[in-house]
């Protein structure tokens, strides 16, 4: 699938020392999972659909859902497992960016995956939503 091609894990300065780990951190990081994976709900469309389903609306669907996933196993890391600068420290940060930043930067990397699943056309209302979601995250 093209979509695996792209990362879909936010970048960050520290990554986890897994490592580093001890009992308590995997306790943290479990219920922290676990509250966030509770939010988290099952796309009811694909409880019915049968393994070999090729419904563009289903793949992704299914690349949103591994997308939410990956984004909560990657925040759980980041909150609950020791980390260790990768060396990017000396560049100079914006406090409060992510704040206003975040949503819209979800919405666009929603919208590129719904369009790389779709076929990437370059035209039609998927192209329309992805050029306008990523100006507007540029925006901020």
């Amino acid at each position: 699938k093209d979509s695996a091609r792209y990362s879909n894990r936010r970048t960050s300065t520290k990554q986890p020392m897994w490592s580093a780990v001890k009992i308590e951190h995997v306790q943290r990081y479990q219920d922290y999972l676990w509250r966030l994976l509770a939010e988290v709900k099952f796309p009811s469309d694909l409880g019915t659909c049968p393994l070999s389903c090729d419904v563009c609306l289903h793949q992704v669907q299914i690349d949103n859902y591994l997308y939410s996933l990956t984004n909560l196993l990657h925040d759980a890391a980041q909150q609950c497992i020791p980390t260790k600068d990768d060396g990017n420290a000396h560049r100079k940060r914006m406090f409060g960016w992510n704040d206003y930043v975040r949503p819209h930067q979800t919405a666009a990397r929603q919208s590129f995956f719904s369009w790389v699943a779709a076929g990437k056309s370059n035209t039609g209302v998927l192209f329309d939503k992805m050029k306008s979601d990523k100006r507007h995250t540029s925006l901020q």
